[in-house]
């Protein structure tokens, strides 16, 4: 049985049928091949346990922190709402070894979290904007993975959305200097 397709219907005289329907298969595999492999993807994983918190409680401090103007006076004062937070280390899931989860949890804090959450209250809203400004604070770009995880002070003072001003010399005048040292590194 012969598949030639005749010179006169558009395609070269060399492409047979079976050659081109190969064709329109693999063309149609290559566009289909996204969208499966998208609905392949993992949803980010999240941890939240809002402790005696709740949303509602989380927007009346919210909307008490948006009427002080001065920065350090919201800090003070989501700080206070903190008091009789209890001390939960390593409370963050992830590391070289384990996915990174999305954390938020304000049953227990440690010293870093505790930073995330005043300041990602400090800028937020709501809750909805209060978790994404959590991303953002903690990740890079919002991007949650450990390697992009702010692990180190330094890293904030490199976001454009906390610029940072470093005020050592002028608190400790002649008793500051610089040292170079090397940090641990993030395997």
């Amino acid at each position: 049985m012969n598949y030639s397709i005749v010179a006169n219907s558009g395609f070269p005289p060399q492409i047979s049928v079976r050659c081109y329907s190969n064709l329109v298969r693999r063309i149609f595999f290559l566009l289909l091949l996204p969208l499966v492999l998208s609905s392949c993807a993992t949803p980010e994983q999240k941890s939240f346990d809002l402790g005696h918190w709740n949303q509602e409680k989380i927007k009346l401090l919210q909307n008490e922190v948006r009427e002080i103007p001065d920065p350090g006076e919201k800090v003070s004062l989501i700080s206070a709402a903190f008091l009789k937070t209890p001390y939960r280390p390593s409370t963050l899931i992830g590391s070289s070894e384990i996915n990174e989860i999305f954390v938020l949890r304000l049953d227990g804090v440690d010293c870093f979290t505790f930073l995330d959450y005043v300041e990602a209250l400090r800028r937020s809203t709501d809750f909805k904007t209060f978790e994404e400004t959590l991303r953002q604070v903690r990740y890079d770009n919002g991007d949650v993975a450990f390697l992009h995880r702010h692990h180190f002070f330094s890293a904030w003072g490199n976001s454009p959305l906390a610029p940072l001003r470093d005020v050592t010399a002028q608190i400790g005048k002649e008793k500051t200097r610089w040292i170079v040292k090397q940090l641990n590194q993030k395997s």
